[in-house]
This record gives C-alpha cells, structure tokens and sequence, in this order.
C-alpha cells in the first residue's frame, strides 16, 4: 500500500511542495517531485543515491533531461569513493554541480535559465542493489514587473488617494506585466480576498478592475492591496493604495436651555454639529440673514463642531426663526440645520 509523504524545499523565498509516494520498490513510482525556481536564482534537485541494502554503495549516477537519450551528467564511482568521484557534464555549464554529501543529493543550479525547465530523471546505480530513479520537473518562474494601479483616467496612484467624498464609488486598475507563466492577479483589502477575476488585455499584461459602487464611512484609510502570484505562490508583488475620504455632517442641534431670552440682554447660543471630516462650517442665520458674532472651534479629533453665537435679542426678534447650519465644504448640496423659535421677553 503506497503511504503518501510531504516533503518541503525550500528554494530561496519560494516553499516548494512536494508530494512523493514511497513504495518497496527502488523507483519512486510515477509521481515527479515539483520544483519551482526563479530566474537567475538558485535551484536543487532531488537524487535518491542511498541504497535500500546495507553497506552497498552507489557506483555511477546519470542524470537525463527530457527526451534527451545521452545523460547530461554523470558521476563515476566505479574505481574511487563517492567523494573522490569523477563529474562530467556534457550540456551544462560550470553553473550545474551534483552533491552527494547531503540527503538526498542535489543537483545544483547556481542561476537558472528558461531553458532549464523540464523533466528530469536521476539514474543511481549500485554495486549490488537495483537501479534506483528519481524523476523531477523543474519549473522556472520568470517574476513580473511590479503591480501598476491607475485610476479610471489612468492616473498611476501611489501610497494615499483621495480624498473621495462619501457615497463616491471607486474604481482602481491593477496592471502587471511580464511574468512568465503569466500571473494572476487578485485585489485584498487587508487579508480579505475581494475579487482574484483578472484578464488579459494584451501579449504579456495582466489586469483586474476593482470597483466599490459606494464609499462608506468605514473606508475611510481602508488599504486595497494588489497582489501578483504564479503557481500560487504568493511573491512579494505586490502594489497598495489607502484611501482617504470626506465626511458629511451626521448630525446638528442648537442647544436649547436658553430658548427664553430677555430684550436688550446679551446672551450666547451653542450649536454642535458632528460627524464631519475635515471639520464642518457652521453658520447662524435670521431672517435669512448670516449672524456674524460667532466663534467656533473644533474637538482635538475633528469630528465635533461648537459654534457659540453672542447674539443681543429685541423685542422685534419674537417668534422669528433662529438657525443654525453646518456644511462640510468639500461636499456640496448637503446642509443640516437646526432652528428654534425665539421666545424674547
């Protein structure tokens, strides 16, 4: 019965997975372990040169790649110790070396190239033991450029944007190129995966449209990420954006303990508006007219706006209307208002 094993290498930043199944047998069956390498980065695989029998060693050890019938490297044991052992390489350059003092040992590379992906096949033979094979499949990534985010204009944007006012949609474009095999791309918004449905527009470009129909209160500084993976693999590709945003005013009262006033007596009025971002303008009106005896200041966060009117009633101000506005000035056509009816004795 095959018993499934999970073995790990670790090449450079990438964690290869490898799945082998282990039988009686000297061959690993069917199943090649997978590597997965970058470019002009290092690479190693796997050669099972142990033998199953005790004491027996290994005399000679061919590598193959592909369809290729002559070995594209050998190692003779056969009249000196493992360690002394001859190395020939026939393809290869002084960039390809084969170690034997690790478990397993490796075929090392120093720098890969596209051409070195394929299908490889370590052969190890014994003095009394059966051949022994190993079978590999290098693959090669070749990374993209990092991630390019643009706006509906096409506007590259960096770091913070906005700000956008609520209620705004956005629309943000993620754009890669290059990357071989081409990359997919997903947008996050922190370690929440929100939309991984990407296309391509063009010979080696890669893009995914980001789209929230309508800003709310908790975007504000929300990071949306843009992130580049090949054969899953998540690289540290990777392009953010934050996003800044503009605040309505929630609420405004006046308030209203000194709605009975005394003629010709100098009183002060408060109103708070609060819930705006940047902090909002509030402005007194009567008879439609602005009042101007007015101080406002803001708590330390912004979000709340006092405004105290010093204001010398008459008797002519009874049962007229007092109101008291507040606008954030970067959203148009939204005033709140409160107002009472003056009671002047």
């Amino acid at each position: 019965m095959l018993t499934p094993q999970v073995k790990c290498y670790e090449l450079l930043t990438l964690t290869v997975l490898t799945i082998v199944k282990t039988t009686k047998m000297e061959s690993l069956g069917n199943h090649p372990i997978i590597v997965i390498g970058l470019i002009e980065e290092k690479a190693e695989l796997p050669c099972y040169i142990t033998s199953i029998q005790k004491d027996d060693i290994p005399t000679l050890v061919f590598w193959y790649k592909d369809n290729i019938t002559k070995p594209i490297y050998t190692l003779d044991a056969r009249r000196r110790s493992l360690v002394r052992a001859r190395h020939s390489s026939v393809f290869m350059t002084s960039r390809v070396r084969f170690v034997t003092d690790t478990k397993p040992a490796l075929l090392m590379f120093s720098s890969l190239n596209s051409d070195d992906q394929g299908s490889y096949r370590c052969r190890a033979d014994f003095i009394h033991a059966r051949t022994r094979y190993t079978d590999s499949i290098l693959k090669v990534i070749e990374p993209p450029k990092k991630p390019v985010i643009r706006d509906q204009n096409g506007k590259i944007l960096r770091s913070l944007i906005g700000p956008y006012n609520e209620g705004d949609s956005l629309l943000v474009i993620c754009e890669v190129e290059g990357g071989v095999p081409s990359p997919n791309v997903s947008w996050w918004r922190e370690s929440v995966l929100l939309d991984d449905t990407f296309k391509i527009i063009k010979a080696g470009t890669v893009t995914n449209e980001l789209l929230i129909p309508s800003l709310q209160r908790h975007d504000l500084m929300a990071a949306y990420s843009c992130r580049v993976s090949i054969y899953n693999l998540t690289s540290s590709f990777s392009s953010t954006v934050t996003v800044d945003m503009n605040f309505r005013p929630l609420a405004v009262r006046i308030e209203k303990e000194q709605a009975i006033l005394k003629a010709g007596k100098t009183t002060k009025l408060e109103c708070q508006a609060i819930g705006s971002r940047p902090a909002a303008v509030v402005t007194w009106w009567k008879d439609g007219r602005s009042l101007r005896n007015v101080k406002s200041s803001n708590s330390v966060d912004g979000n709340v706006t006092t405004s105290i009117l010093t204001f010398k009633p008459s008797i002519l101000d009874n049962n007229k209307t007092l109101i008291c506005k507040a606008q954030n000035p970067l959203i148009r056509n939204v005033v709140l208002k409160d107002e009472i009816n003056l009671n002047i004795h």
